[in-house]
């Protein structure tokens, strides 16, 4: 494995780790100023750090339960790809892909595949 898949995995859990924990200032500090996510191909949801933070701190404290559950992680380079289950009361335990890039240990775009087959 190369160091920055190493790297980039490494960012990837921490990211999952903040979540899980419903940390937003450990979890936001591991995305860049202009991080984009979009429903898989390309429909943006959310452009910014700011929008990105906001969303998640309302997430974060209206579901107590949310959690990510990880099935499997692949990773090549700068890309990380979670086979998940997020766990919460918006979700309804449906299956999901996260697909992330990173650069310069930051998540920069993150692209989510729902109600997956995993």
């Amino acid at each position: 494995m190369t160091t920055a898949t190493l790297d980039a995995e490494g960012v990837v859990q921490r990211q999952v780790d903040a979540y899980n924990a419903r940390d937003i200032d450990a979890f936001a500090d591991l995305f860049a100023d202009d991080v984009e996510v979009y429903d898989f191909p390309n429909t943006l949801i959310v452009k910014g750090k700011k929008v990105f933070r906001q969303r998640y701190a309302e997430r974060f404290l209206h579901n107590p339960d949310l959690h990510a559950e990880i099935h499997r992680r692949f990773a090549a380079g700068r890309y990380v790809v979670d086979f998940e289950t997020p766990r919460g009361a918006q979700f309804g335990d449906a299956p999901a892909v996260a697909i992330y890039e990173v650069a310069d240990g930051l998540i920069t775009k993150v692209w989510f595949i729902r109600e997956a087959r995993i």
